[in-house]
Formats: structure tokens, C-alpha cells, sequence
């Protein structure tokens, strides 16, 4: 057996191709799949301390997680383990209890990401924050009051296990996402220098 690794876009993914030889063998190729680091993020609704463990949401935006469909949300600290499916998209919600201070390890075959959880922003002071029904899919619009540098809003829908960037820029930000009657839409800001806690969006 050959194991070959290969850097690409800034993963590292995993070729195993088995030959048995001889004429008329064929090589099987297994392609685990891998994560883009930069796509995975975390939140709360409210910032974790180290007093009690808080459910904490790892989250994966669409391409998140590539060439696979199952991954492990992992709390290194206290060894909890979920097994999660991605989405169509490669997108992916789940959520595991954690303390400040704790690691959250994300796998996929022989990728991971490590996610420290430590403290959040409140989220930002906001002009508008809706949404609208449009049928299988809900609108959400936020205008914030002033930018948040290092950070895009992000809203995910944790019944479906959905999570999309919103588009826009600067102040005004719009994203359409699936949602049933019922669902509760939550919108937070992602990025390591501006990651905030996460506020549900009320119906209007």
C-alpha cells in the first residue's frame, strides 16, 4: 500500500491507493476529505467563563468540509464526542457543552481544526435587524451602526443545521436561508478578532 499526502488550498488531504499488481489489476483510490480551516468557526449566546460549561455552536459555512459527508465535534477537555453530517454545500451545525479555556477539536478523515473557546463580544449595536418570510426561504437584513473590522455576520438556523454568511459589506448585510415555521434563526459575528455571542432574530 502507497500513502501519499498532498498539499492543496491550504489542506492537507490524504491518497491511499492500494495495488495488488499484476497485469490487469486496478488501483483503488480513497479520497477521506478535509476541512478549510478558515470556514469553521464557534459561538454562544452567551460568552463561556470557566465556572460551568455553556452550549457552545461549531459551525462550518458551505465548503467547510469537503469530499466527505460525516465529521467528529470533539471537546478535548472533557473527551464529549459528536458525530455530525455535512450538508449538501459542505456547511455544518453542532453543539457541544465547553468551559473557557477548553479545546474543540472538528474532524474529518485525517483533518481536524482546533478551536480554543475563550471569550466573546457582545454582539454589535444594530439599526435593523429583520426577517422576512419568502416561502421555503427567510430574508434577514442587518444594518449595523458602525463597521466591525475582522468580522462578517453570520446566520445559522441550528433545527436545520444550516449556516450562511451574509452578503453586503460595511454596515448593510442581507443573506436568504432556509427556515420552517418554528425555527429559530440565530446571527452572530464570526472571525477571530471580532467573534461575538450570538442573538436570536425575532419574527416580524
Amino acid at each position: 500500500m502507497r500513502t501519499q499526502a498532498t498539499l492543496w488550498g491550504g489542506a492537507v488531504f490524504v491518497l491511499l491507493a492500494a495495488c495488488r499488481g499484476g497485469p490487469g489489476d486496478s488501483a483503488a483510490i480513497e479520497i477521506t476529505g478535509y476541512l478549510e480551516a478558515q470556514l469553521v468557526d464557534w459561538t454562544a449566546d452567551a460568552s463561556p467563563t470557566s465556572a460551568a460549561p455553556v452550549p457552545v455552536v461549531v459551525f462550518g459555512e458551505p465548503g467547510a468540509v469537503v469530499d466527505a459527508v460525516e465529521l467528529r465535534v470533539i471537546n478535548v477537555n472533557t473527551q464529549e464526542e459528536l458525530a455530525v453530517l455535512a450538508g449538501d454545500e459542505g456547511a455544518f451545525v453542532s453543539t457541544v457543552d465547553a468551559t473557557a479555556g477548553d479545546v474543540v477539536r472538528v474532524e474529518v478523515g485525517e483533518d481536524s481544526v482546533a478551536i480554543d473557546i475563550g471569550e466573546l463580544r457582545p454582539f454589535p449595536e444594530y439599526d435593523v435587524l429583520s426577517v422576512t418570510d419568502e416561502g421555503p426561504l427567510d430574508r434577514i437584513d442587518l444594518t449595523l451602526l458602525s463597521p466591525v473590522p475582522g468580522g462578517r455576520p453570520v446566520v445559522t438556523n441550528r433545527s436545520r443545521a444550516i449556516a450562511r454568511p451574509m452578503l453586503g459589506g460595511d454596515l448593510e448585510f442581507w443573506v436568504s436561508i432556509e427556515a420552517d415555521d418554528g425555527d429559530d434563526l440565530y446571527i452572530h459575528i464570526a472571525g477571530d478578532s471580532a467573534r461575538s455571542e450570538s442573538v436570536i432574530i425575532a419574527a416580524e
